[in-house]
């Protein structure tokens, strides 16, 4: 019994990390404008893009033990996000860091960068691509 419940449990963690490989090759064939479409909306752009070749996918050269690191980093942090209120989800949406990160002292480059980043009304322009944290 306990061994069909490891295999099963093993056979779920296998699952899932195909899952998060596969959504993460899909999100590498997103353009930038898809990309902001997917994340302000939660919705896949229409047509959807053709799936990238074997071998174009910068996940394709990393061995399976980096990819596998990668994969529980992002449950970790998925985890993290969801453990949170809607009210700290909202905020960091808006301002990319968490609520009680909002009062750390910046460093002059990064806080010039910010200043940088902001037009006239407030809203904030992005001065290059969203980049994937894989």
């Amino acid at each position: 019994m306990r061994d069909s419940k490891n295999r099963t449990d093993r056979l779920e963690k296998e699952y899932q990390f195909r899952l998060w490989f596969h959504f993460q090759r899909l999100l590498e064939s997103f353009t930038s404008e898809q990309l902001e479409t997917y994340a302000a909306h939660g919705r896949f752009p229409q047509p959807p893009p053709e799936p990238l070749p074997r071998g174009a996918s910068q996940l394709d050269k990393l061995d399976r033990k980096s990819l596998t690191e990668m994969w529980q980093k992002d449950e970790r942090r998925y985890s993290h996000f969801l453990s949170r209120s809607s009210e700290d989800k909202e905020f960091f949406c808006i301002h990319g860091h968490w609520p009680e990160k909002a009062n750390q002292q910046h460093s002059p480059a990064l806080t010039k960068q910010i200043e940088m980043e902001e037009t006239h009304d407030g809203v904030e322009q992005r001065t290059e691509p969203i980049k994937m944290q894989l």
